[in-house]
């Protein structure tokens, strides 16, 4: 089974290549969520809890730029510092130092193709490596590492990516209490920072709601001062 990235298009230059590139991704698929300014970006940003981020242009170059150092610096409010993010449009070597010096992950020339991108996005969301990872299982709780979902007995709900990382961490060693350091090393792949603090928390808290939609909240568990575990 394929997994299907959340994936937020951001472009206020209405390029045509970039439209046509996120309709691919959408073809073999991927959700996609689309913003056409750069107030509608900053709230995506935090409302939609994409995978992997597909930053175009956003007004200028220089502000294309700032809007995604604002991101990886936690100045976007609640968005995800870590989020994985694509840029599409740096046409020089030049450009492209300063998008990765900027914190992209990936970058693309605006003459990149949809089959370029869509192979960009998979790899920034890691989506080889998810789907070679096994279901989990802890207790009647099923972590489906390949459809991006949970079930427990009848009932599913869907995970995004973030949320299945941080159950899968959890899951791999159950009744192990794993500190805030640990899961942001895990999961988020960077040192724990203040705001990874604040974003594990949330995330944390949204993957338990979403176990309690099928009755399986308790499993999830907080350990005060020190971090979370799940219990068989």
């Amino acid at each position: 089974m394929r997994a299907t990235i959340k994936v937020l298009a951001i472009d206020t230059s209405d390029s045509p290549r970039l439209a046509a590139a996120v309709e691919h991704l959408a073809l073999e698929g991927h959700q996609t969520v689309t913003a056409n300014s750069e107030l509608g970006a900053r709230r995506k940003l935090v409302d939609e809890h994409a995978d992997v981020v597909v930053l175009g242009e956003v007004n200028t170059p220089a502000s294309t730029l700032a809007l995604l150092r604002e991101l990886r610096a936690g100045s976007v409010y609640d968005a995800d510092p870590q989020t994985k993010v694509v840029t599409f449009g740096a046409d020089s070597d030049a450009a492209a130092v300063l998008h990765y010096q900027a914190g992209a992950n990936l970058v693309l020339p605006s003459r990149s193709s949809p089959q370029l991108l869509t192979a960009a996005v998979e790899t920034a969301a890691g989506l080889t490596q998810a789907a070679a990872s096994p279901t989990l299982r802890v207790g009647s709780l099923i972590v489906d590492l390949h459809g991006l979902q949970a079930t427990s007995g009848e009932q599913t709900v869907k995970l995004t990516r973030r949320e299945r990382d941080l159950l899968a961490c959890l899951a791999r060693t159950p009744h192990k209490t794993f500190s805030r350091a640990e899961i942001s090393r895990e999961v988020y792949g960077s040192e724990l920072m203040a705001y990874n603090s604040r974003t594990i928390d949330s995330h944390m808290n949204r993957a338990r709601d979403k176990l309690g939609q099928i009755g399986e909240a308790q499993r999830l568990q907080s350990v005060r001062g020190v971090g979370y575990r799940i219990e068989r």
